[in-house]
């Protein structure tokens, strides 16, 4: 059987290294998808694989198909969110965060991305995910986005019960999440790939380099390099942080995060420097609290801090944003109730910014700037007009 040739051909055409991947993995590969083929001579299938570029393509898909999942790892997650709110966000940026998913398989990467960064806040309307697979059929499942009911694992799966609903086989991803990720084809190794999709703000690339050799890796790796914008961050696989080295990259230093930051010239501030910042954010809530009359702006603790950092903006959509996700999973507090209630005050929503202050003091009776807001907001309407809403109630 001629394994070397087929071992070239997967190398040349998709990077996919025999080293890696193990000679009997490929020999076993070959032969179920010759035999699936109906072809018994596995030369007369080398001949078949040369020709037919989607059989080439099911082969390799057969070879570097892993394990996957949503959120397979949380700490990843839990700081891209944390860096794209309390850090992007607040900065002078694009109007839109772009995001890109390298080896998106069947989307439940980019798709924890998105749940990530809706449930820290982040508007959706704000929010652009470009994922990428080289394979048609992984493509295909990722849009359609259903997913089986026992494919589901680890410990918090509250993410299921918020974003996905029952139909027909399993549970189908709401729209909301959809319609921030776009999924297209495409070779990490070609010389087109991404071309004309600008710069992105966080790139994943986790578990995709372990299959390529040394000098692919670092093509790969130079290839995302230049897709990163300034200040971009770079998340891998643990077993891939050694791969990502200075000068082009700063490791971000957070624990089991594997984030490393792009470090570009011509900058302000060193690339440790900016790594140095943007830890201090992700890991404020486990820092001591600053000693009272410090210098220099207040530390962003939660998402009710930087709530209030956006309202002295005037960012009040992003306000309510934030404040909703933090009621969500924390429950209610005065300081949200008061934030909300500012947030539809400044949209002229009177009444329910009304109620908002009286809930924020029945939790807090000395609340001063409820307490100030709701003795400055005008008489209310003696009687409810026909067809006028109720104020809004929040859901858990």
């Amino acid at each position: 059987m001629p394994l070397s040739d087929f071992e070239t051909l997967l190398k040349k055409s998709m990077g996919l290294d025999a080293a890696a991947l193990g000679s009997a993995l490929i020999e076993r590969a070959v032969q179920e998808r010759a035999a699936a083929c109906g072809i018994s001579n596995c030369q007369t299938y080398l001949e078949h694989v040369l020709t037919a570029e989607e059989e080439l393509q099911t082969l390799a898909d057969s070879l570097a198909a892993s394990e996957t999942g949503f959120f397979r790892d949380r700490v990843a997650f839990e700081t891209l969110g944390r860096l794209a709110v309390q850090c992007w966000l607040t900065a002078s940026h694009g109007e839109h965060l772009r995001l890109l998913s390298v080896g998106c398989g069947s989307g439940e990467e980019p798709y924890s991305m998105a749940m990530e960064l809706l449930d820290a806040g982040f508007p959706a309307e704000r929010l652009r995910i470009d994922a990428v697979d080289i394979s048609g059929p992984a493509i295909a499942r990722a849009r359609q986005a259903i997913y089986p009911a026992t494919g589901f694992r680890g410990s918090d799966l509250r993410f299921r019960e918020r974003f996905f609903k029952p139909v027909a086989g399993g549970l189908k991803l709401e729209a909301q999440v959809r319609q921030t990720v776009t999924f297209f084809r495409g070779n990490v190794l070609a010389e087109t790939f991404l071309s004309g999709r600008g710069e992105y703000d966080f790139i994943l690339c986790c578990n995709l380099l372990t299959y390529f050799d040394a000098p692919t890796q670092a093509r790969v790796v130079q290839t995302l390099y230049q897709a990163l914008g300034r200040n971009g961050v770079f998340f891998v696989a643990p077993s891939e942080s050694s791969l990502l080295k200075k000068p082009d990259f700063v490791p971000v230093d957070i624990p089991d995060a594997h984030a490393f930051l792009k470090a570009g010239k011509r900058r302000v501030r060193t690339a440790a420097q900016t790594a140095r910042h943007l830890r201090s954010h992700v890991m404020a809530t486990a820092q001591p609290p600053a000693k009272p009359g410090g210098a220099g702006a207040p530390e962003i603790r939660s998402a009710l801090d930087l709530a209030l950092r956006l309202a002295e903006r005037g960012q009040w959509a992003d306000v309510k944003r934030l404040t909703e996700a933090y009621v969500r999973e924390h429950g209610e507090s005065a300081q949200a109730l008061y934030l909300l209630g500012r947030a539809r005050d400044a949209q002229g929503e009177l009444e329910p910014a009304r109620e908002f202050y009286q809930r924020a003091l029945a939790l807090n009776s000395e609340h001063t700037f409820a307490s100030l807001r709701l003795a400055q907001l005008p008489d209310p309407v003696p009687a409810a007009t026909p067809g006028s809403k109720p104020a809004p109630k929040l859901q858990p």
